[in-house]
């Protein structure tokens, strides 16, 4: 009869303080930090509108990424694996010049505690998937610029293959809409708080614009 009862009780132990934790994963979501210079939509994404554009950056999740590596306009005829884990951070960002002048030197970093590293350039980023670099027919590879040419903001409603074109400038023409991908190694678990800035020049000055993330962790039945 003890024995029946300590069972019963063990059982209720496991149910009452998460048993069934080990066919849980732990989810990372990131999202951008609520700023009054920052409108988000979508709660994923943060746009950011400055004199002489608009940026906007969101976090790509694993399905994302996924459906990202199944657009041939990106990743072109190569077939690349999707992993259980994601081989770096990544980012999808719109940039658009609402000027009349042209900007150029555009760089993105990541920075969290006192540490600041720039994005992955392709051989990098494909190093990490333990691939060479792969271009496609137009000779372009999945992170490269391409030119944006719906007004859509949001990752999962861009048609890659209807609505962009592969950009073939390191600057951005006045009035053009680009976006790309950008690649950071992973960044620590530990570090919840961190910062993507975008950085680029105008002929009358160099400009950088500072983007505030958050990760939050939440367990999902696997």
């Amino acid at each position: 009869m003890l024995m029946r009862i300590a069972k019963v009780l063990f059982i209720c132990l496991l149910l009452s303080t998460g048993g069934c934790s080990p066919y849980t994963l732990i989810q990372r979501d990131i999202f951008p930090d609520n700023r009054p210079e920052a409108e988000i939509l979508n709660q994923r994404t943060a746009l950011i509108r400055t004199a002489e554009s608009d940026i906007s950056i969101v976090s790509v999740s694993k399905d994302q990424w996924k459906d990202i590596l199944s657009s041939r306009a990106l990743s072109g005829s190569f077939d690349i694996e999707p992993q259980d884990i994601m081989p770096a951070d990544l980012f999808f960002i719109i940039l658009t010049n609402t000027t009349e002048a042209l900007l150029t030197d555009i760089s993105l970093s990541c920075s969290y505690s006192d540490i600041n590293i720039q994005m992955l350039n392709s051989e990098s980023f494909y190093k990490l998937l333990n691939l060479s670099v792969q271009k496609n027919s137009n000779n372009s590879d999945i992170l490269s610029v391409r030119r944006l040419t719906s007004q859509e903001y949001e990752l999962d409603k861009i048609d890659f293959s209807k609505s962009t074109l592969i950009y073939p400038f390191s600057f951005v023409l006045p009035l053009d809409r680009i976006c790309f991908l950008a690649a950071f190694p992973p960044i620590p678990k530990d570090q919840r708080h961190f910062i993507i800035s975008l950085t680029y020049s105008t002929p009358a000055a160099k400009k950088k614009v500072d983007f505030k993330f958050t990760r939050f962790e939440h367990r999902e039945e696997e």
